[in-house]
């Protein structure tokens, strides 16, 4: 997936994951976009979906179609866009019928503290493996929110790297609700979704 979207090949991929989120963000054209984790933990962001006949109004309405947890082939060209493989526009999304429970797969967080406190940068290639993937990051440390209150950037560990959270509806339900204690020099632990 990775080495198809690097090598910028027209050729179609299908991977086989399960679904762990969908974009609601009604203004974007990121809507209705999921992201899928396979049982080895990586991680699939899938941009466009062709969603004919699917209700993409609420996130609700979208995971009615598809539900968290279920196992579904994603038939696609794959591409780069801002440092994140995805596959791309018009895509076809079909539910097996399975999901991660009937097949015993447990769609964990995976601790990714390490890889982040040791990158060299925010777009260190060692942390391509954690694209759209769950994961958590323990002994993190706030140390900037930018003037527009968008984007609250933290290092991991002992690491001076940043990386950043987004203040957007994109993943997040209510998207005051976890910021609302994050001050400069606040230590916390994360858990969620790789992006960009």
């Amino acid at each position: 997936y990775i080495a198809a979207a690097d090598s910028k090949s027209d050729a179609a991929i299908t991977i086989k994951a399960y679904i762990i989120g969908a974009v609601a963000a009604p203004t974007s054209s990121s809507k209705g976009c999921l992201y899928l984790q396979d049982a080895e933990g990586h991680g699939f962001y899938v941009y466009g979906p062709d969603l004919t006949g699917v209700d993409t109004s609420t996130r609700e309405t979208i995971n009615a179609a598809f539900p968290v947890g279920a196992e579904a082939e994603v038939t696609g060209t794959v591409t780069k866009y801002s440092g994140t493989s995805e596959i791309n526009k018009g895509c076809t999304v079909k539910l097996t019928g399975k999901t991660a429970e009937d097949n015993g797969v447990t769609l964990s967080y995976t601790d990714a503290t390490d890889a982040f406190a040791k990158a060299s940068s925010n777009k260190d290639s060692s942390l391509d493996r954690y694209q759209s993937a769950r994961v958590t990051l323990k002994g993190c440390i706030m140390k900037n929110v930018s003037s527009d209150g968008k984007y609250y950037y933290f290092t991991v560990g002992d690491s001076e790297v940043e990386f950043n959270v987004y203040k957007t509806n994109y993943l997040i339900e209510n998207s005051d609700s976890p910021f609302k204690n994050w001050t400069v020099g606040s230590k916390f632990d994360i858990t969620g979704v790789v992006s960009v």
